[in-house]
């Protein structure tokens, strides 16, 4: 008889253990199942992309319940492999850089939110000698060979009535920039801030040809990959009402705001906030006017592949369908209404 009850006991401890077991397992696969997945975002110097810093550090994402980490690049071309080869989630970027990300990727390149257009903030900056775009000809311009840096400097040459073949372009990082125009190993430069302040401090150089002359041409984005925006559309929601706070955080409170936003950049306050005055930001309300049904964005992006096409970057066959979203837009709208923000 007390083996038998012994043996009950051993059986009821032995059940229990097990239970107890597969109970903790249970309990922190909910949890896993209940963490936020990360959303790692790829950015490159550029004072809207600093919206981001500052959302971070007034914690804009946290109190979603998002967790997010921003990898910064020194080159456009750095972000986008990042991202062709999955170590990012969304990169900050142009609609040329996205159609080559479409083009030499199985990760499709997918807008998400469109946050500026450069209204002179893009720049072709030279020596004095050279007075106008036509002066250009026969002329070493540095350029970052495919990403918006040439789309500008092909606009640039047009206007001077040239073509890619009247100079001689060199590949130029753009933290390089500076250093090759003092040099003399280029004689111009395609560039934008913080970069371009660093020439600009320099009498001997002058802008030639800005992005205003080619207004809504040259715009910065949010994009992810297509594949993944419906199942993490309300993640990407919360980054970008993470971003807008912050955004409006910086109206309220502009003096903080600049100071940490510019340090960041290595600009004074007074560079940093006069660098927005030839960049025009959009809104949230703004988006679905990119982006929605017959939004401007098709337009865009079709004169963009035309121009890449001329660059000899953009397969003539391609198709740039599908190269924007208005879903991560329409969450980010229902969650702001839900909120009642």
């Amino acid at each position: 008889m007390g083996n038998r009850k012994g043996t009950l006991r051993l059986s009821l401890y032995a059940a229990t253990s097990c239970l107890l077991i597969l109970l903790s397992q249970f309990l922190l696969a909910c949890q896993r199942c209940d963490s936020p997945e990360l959303v790692r975002i790829g950015l490159t110097p550029w004072p809207p992309f600093e919206y981001l810093f500052l959302a971070e550090k007034k914690g804009f994402f946290e109190k979603r319940g998002i967790k997010v980490k921003l990898v910064e690049y020194t080159a456009v071309e750095d972000s986008r492999r990042a991202f062709e080869r999955g170590q990012i989630d969304i990169m900050g970027i142009s609609p040329s850089d996205i159609i080559l990300a479409r083009q030499n990727s199985k990760k499709p390149a997918q807008v998400i939110a469109v946050i500026d257009f450069s209204n002179g903030a893009d720049v072709v900056v030279a020596k004095s000698s050279i007075r106008t775009t036509k002066d250009l000809k026969n002329r070493k311009v540095g350029a970052e060979i495919t990403t918006v840096s040439s789309y500008l400097l092909l606009k640039a040459l047009e206007s001077g009535g040239l073509s890619l073949e009247d100079v001689t372009i060199e590949a130029v990082n753009q933290v390089d920039m500076y250093k090759a125009m003092k040099s003399g190993n280029i004689q111009a430069a395609s560039t934008y801030p913080p970069y371009s302040l660093d020439l600009l401090s320099n009498q001997d150089y002058h802008v030639i040809f800005n992005s205003s002359q080619i207004p809504g041409q040259i715009i910065d984005v949010l994009a992810a990959n297509a594949h993944d925006i419906e199942r993490r559309r309300a993640d990407y929601a919360k980054v970008l009402l993470g971003y807008f706070e912050a955004v409006d955080y910086a109206k309220k409170y502009p003096e903080e705001s600049i100071e940490f936003m510019a340090e960041r950049e290595h600009m004074s306050s007074v560079d940093f906030e006069r660098s927005f005055d030839k960049v025009v930001m959009v809104s949230l309300d703004e988006q679905l006017t990119f982006l929605g049904p017959g939004g401007k964005f098709k337009g865009l992006i079709d004169q963009v592949a035309n121009t890449m096409i001329k660059l000899g970057h953009y397969d003539p066959g391609s198709k740039v369908s599908g190269t924007w979203t208005d879903m991560v837009i329409e969450s980010a709208m229902e969650q702001s209404k839900k909120s009642g923000k």
